[in-house]
């Protein structure tokens, strides 16, 4: 043998284990460095994009670059004195504030002039101070002022802050994967995160914010397209891929999708930020399968430390509103403590909700509620499906978002109530009843069954239950039916929508309600998982489905008994009325 193998002594073992250790600290170094410095490398190219093109939402970006521009901060101003969203802009002009000595004395008068509180004061009519986004917008910007004017500490603001925080970092987030708000809740975290002197408040904003990002990342594809099954959502965030707030985010972040030709109010958060990013941009991965727990249930203790007008804020903060479990807490703090019969979020349901009670409310009142909820993901390279698995189906629906499929860059998914045009669609009430949905791997089953209070009409009169299907055929590379099943491909990505039946409503593929009952399915794939489309072709054709309404004794019921099979993938449930 010309060059023998040497027989190893103890002593060269361990050598070279380390020596192997050496070697591997080094290589991960190495690859954290590459990540870090590619992170700060598109935070400069965005940062030079969004110069060129001074604008509201360009402002921290230009305080950072120290170009100087007062016209802007006024029109900020502007905004902030007149918005009934005034927070958005505000957790802009306190990170201009923190980046930039110029516009202290323009920013510090031009808040303290205008007159709008910076929490939550008896009477309020206009202004939200509780729903996630919002309170941490607010909470982080006055305690971030205080510390700017060297103010004593507020130990009760300090409280609310922090109590939020460990929320977040203990539970997670209540608007989970929302495209609408986490750019606002990052934002604001981002603000403590590079600004505060507090290290506590430092340190828990730095986590939530690791946190919040990690997990946009788990329902972001390869191509950066960002369409999740969602706590708070509404219907334009899903309509393209690459325009909206969130997904300048995202590219900054990671470099996924189309780099961004302006900036927006979060891309100028995440490219002028100092935190090290280098563990959340590593945690994204091309495959996915988990299901991911958010919150606590309404009565956990989570908020028992805090007084009564505070533990009302943060169960609201998780949609805790009229639910039976928060029900008096919630007329306790409109009616007696915080006066708020006038504000444009209660003026309209509180006195029929009162005058119904709560025992009478639950299908209309229950699916506000965000916490708690389990959000299952599956994703492959181009193709994502995600849904929440245990989240009222019968009851009415707000800005819940329960399942969308994402193809390349389309999304697809059903939804209930009136069919029109998804261009045309609110942004309130997304479901006016929501499914029940399944989820294994890349096969879910959606079952409607509203709740006999919503075909009544008890509460806001008659509501529309027919249920349609997102699907615009123009942007499939292919698409065809074969029976309830309709079939796309986009470039090597499949998806396949099992509808309640094959018809179309007002040029929609749609439903309609009267049957009550309606079991919708979807399936995605790709040239990984079915090596090509006719694979997959031949996987629907093969499929199977079974639904079917019985009385049982047992349960003294009807008894709605539905099953969808694919490629051995089955999903069969009963659902008792």
């Amino acid at each position: 043998m010309k060059y023998p193998l040497l027989k190893a002594s103890p002593l060269s073992n361990r050598v070279s284990v380390f020596i192997l250790l050496l070697l591997s600290f080094f290589i991960t170094a190495a690859k954290a460095q590459t990540t870090e410095q590619a992170f700060k490398e598109r935070q400069q190219a965005h940062n030079q994009i969004a110069a060129a093109s001074p604008s509201t939402s360009a402002m921290p970006i230009l305080a950072a670059l120290d170009i100087s521009n007062p016209s802007v901060v006024d029109d900020l101003l502007d905004d902030y004195r007149s918005s009934d969203k005034a927070d958005f802009t505000l957790i802009k002009l306190i990170r201009v504030l923190n980046l930039s000595d110029e516009y202290d004395q323009q920013i510090t008068d031009g808040i303290q002039d205008s007159g709008v509180p910076l929490w939550l004061e008896s009477g309020e009519k206009s202004y939200i101070y509780w729903s996630e986004n919002h309170m941490i917008m607010w909470l982080s910007s006055a305690w971030l002022l205080d510390e700017h004017h060297n103010k004593a500490a507020d130990s009760l603001m300090r409280q609310r802050l922090v109590h939020f925080l460990e929320l977040k970092n203990n539970y997670g987030f209540y608007e989970f994967l929302s495209p609408n708000y986490f750019p606002y809740t990052m934002s604001a975290l981002l603000n403590l995160a590079d600004f505060s002197r507090d290290q506590t408040i430092k340190t828990l904003a730095t986590g939530a914010v690791k946190r919040l990002l990690t997990e946009v990342l788990w329902a972001t594809n390869d191509r950066g397209v960002f369409f999740p099954a969602a706590g708070r959502s509404n219907t334009g965030k899903y309509l393209n891929a690459y325009t909206a707030n969130h997904s300048k985010v995202i590219y900054v972040l990671t470099g996924l999708g189309q780099e961004p030709t302006s900036a927006s109010a979060g891309s100028a958060f995440i490219s002028t930020t100092n935190v090290d990013m280098t563990s959340v941009i590593e945690s994204w991965s091309a495959v996915e399968n988990k299901t991911v727990a958010n919150g606590h249930s309404t009565t956990a203790s989570v908020n028992s430390s805090l007084s009564r007008q505070d533990r009302v804020l943060f169960q609201w903060s998780f949609g805790g509103y009229f639910h039976p479990d928060t029900w008096s807490d919630t007329f306790w703090g409109i009616d007696d403590y915080y006066s708020l019969e006038e504000h444009q979020s209660f003026k309209d349901v509180v006195t029929p909700l009162r005058l119904l009670g709560k025992n009478l409310t639950p299908t209309f009142t229950r699916g506000s509620n965000l916490s708690g909820l389990n959000v299952d993901i599956y994703k492959n390279n181009s193709v994502v499906l995600s849904s929440l698995g245990n989240h009222y189906g019968g009851y009415m629906g707000y800005q819940t978002w329960p399942w969308v499929a994402t193809v390349e860059d389309i999304a697809v998914w059903s939804q209930s109530g009136e069919v029109k045009s998804f261009n045309s669609r609110g942004s309130q009430t997304n479901n006016t009843h929501l499914p029940k949905v399944i989820q294994q791997d890349n096969l879910l089953m959606a079952i409607y069954w509203p709740n006999s209070e919503i075909n009544a009409g008890d509460l806001f009169g008659p509501l529309d239950t027919d249920v349609s299907l997102h699907w615009p055929s123009e942007e499939f590379d292919e698409s065809q039916e074969n029976g309830r099943w309709i079939i796309g491909r986009k470039n090597d990505s499949y998806i396949a929508v099992f509808r309640g039946c094959s018809s179309k409503i007002n040029g929609e593929y749609g439903c309609e309600g009267n049957r009550g009952r309606q079991l919708w399915g979807a399936y995605v794939g790709n040239s990984s998982t079915h090596g090509n489309y006719q694979n997959f072709l031949n996987s629907i054709d093969n499929a199977s489905y079974y639904n079917s309404l019985d009385f049982h004794f047992s349960c003294f019921c009807n008894r709605y008994h539905v099953r969808i099979t694919v490629d051995g993938n089955k999903i069969d449930h009963y659902w008792n009325d």
